[in-house]
Parts: structure tokens; sequence; C-alpha cells
């Protein structure tokens, strides 16, 4: 059925009753959700570790490899 529609990640094709049911949340606060969630979930690795370490003997950087991994809080 995809292939025929488009469905939208953002927008609530949904009643206006059932929208109201669901807390009124507008395309605003449901893509700030889910950015929140994608920064806190998605950390791809693009340098290897090895290679990490020794740009960062050379180099003065301030962001800690655990910044950079899940849970670490920052988001």
């Amino acid at each position: 059925m995809e292939t025929e529609y488009l469905y939208p990640q953002l927008a609530d094709r949904g009643t206006y009753n059932d929208w109201k049911e669901n807390g009124k949340r507008d395309a605003y606060e449901i893509a700030h959700e889910k950015v929140a969630k994608i920064l806190s979930e998605h950390y791809p690795v693009y340098i290897d570790p090895a290679a990490d370490a020794r740009i960062r003997e050379h180099f003065p950087i301030t962001l800690k490899p655990e910044d950079m991994k899940p849970g670490n809080g920052r988001w």
C-alpha cells in the first residue's frame, strides 16, 4: 500500500478526535521528540579507536571518547 500513497512520519492522518485523545501534539512537538531520540541513540563510529587515540595524542581534542557513546547523558 505504501507504494501508492505517502504516509508522513510526522503529520497525523487521524481524525480530529483521535488527535485530541492523543494529547494534541503538533508537528513541532513530534519532530522535537524524534530529534531528541535520534541524538540520544545514534552514535556512529567513523574513526577506528586506534586511529582516534593517535589523533588525540597530537591534537588537543576536548570531546572525550565516552561522550560519544550511548548513555553519556550529554543529550
